[in-house]
């Protein structure tokens, strides 16, 4: 995991190796047994992200965490966590992600597409290939160099049809 001003010298030598450059205040984190966060990625997330923008809230108010209902995000400890900091958190029912996360399929769907394109587009034009002929996978900093670039496609156009269409589904 990478984290926004982490003092590790392994995480630097890491972001130094890739063939990007990855601004200071990009916050990086991934997991090599599987895309879901889990209990240690919450804290790490809250600890790292939260706590800091936790202090911007006015003392006679307390932030408001709404989350997806998956077990890996909320137990006592992160509960304990975000008490600490002042942010109450709720979680969402069960099957609501097109009424209340419409962001998840409008925004995130569309960078998932670009990014599959920047993937496409490389496997088509590669020559770079292993001993036994598949196509050797992109480095991450080009991997990195995809997001980024899949997500300067979203325009804040993109962004309101997702909670116009979606919210229209209330009515």
């Amino acid at each position: 995991m990478w984290w926004k001003n982490q003092a590790n010298d392994r995480i630097e030598r890491v972001r130094q190796n890739l063939d990007v450059v990855i601004p200071s205040d990009i916050i990086i984190h991934w997991r090599k047994d599987g895309t879901w966060i889990n209990k240690e990625g919450m804290k790490k997330y809250i600890s790292h992200v939260l706590k800091d923008w936790s202090k911007k809230i006015p003392e006679s108010k307390r932030g408001l965490l709404l989350i997806d209902n998956f077990k890996g995000h909320i137990d006592a400890d992160i509960e304990n966590l975000l008490k600490d900091i002042r942010i109450d958190v709720k979680k969402l029912p069960a099957n609501s992600t097109p009424y209340l996360q419409p962001m998840d399929i409008s925004v995130n769907a569309i960078v998932k597409r670009f990014y599959e394109e920047f993937w496409d587009d490389y496997q088509s034009n590669s020559t770079d290939l292993t001993k036994k002929g598949n196509f050797k996978a992109p480095s991450r900093g080009k991997k990195v160099i995809w997001i980024s670039k899949s997500w300067a496609k979203v325009t804040e156009d993109t962004v309101k049809n997702g909670f116009n269409i979606y919210y229209k589904k209330l009515k």
